[in-house]
């Protein structure tokens, strides 16, 4: 999050106003609070994907398996449609199901 430094940074964005601290300090360098409203609104999205992967306009392509250390993978392309979005392109994630937990790892 801020390469060639140490020590706990904490990160916010209540009302739509990021903070960003590094062991206590205020940090207001321009790069690091935008990467902390990215890093804010991604991670909303990542807590409510699984509710989100029945929405309209979710696209999913199976891919087969993929062993990854001793677990065997099933591979599921996700992207969005972009009549949906309204975006012109849209993101691709790759997940893995866990066939031993049903999650996505």
């Amino acid at each position: 999050m801020l390469p060639g430094t140490e020590g706990v940074a904490l990160q916010s964005l209540v009302d739509n106003k990021p903070a960003l601290t590094l062991v206590g300090k205020d940090i207001t360098d321009p790069k690091a609070i935008g990467g902390t409203v990215f890093l804010r609104k991604v991670n909303f999205y990542w807590f409510a994907m699984m509710y989100k992967l029945q929405n309209p306009g979710s696209n999913y392509k199976y891919l087969g398996t993929e062993k990854v250390g001793d677990i065997t993978y099933d591979k599921v392309s996700l992207t969005y449609s972009s009549d949906v979005t309204k975006k012109e392109q849209n993101d691709e994630f790759i997940l893995y199901f866990n066939p031993e937990t049903h999650l996505v790892d």
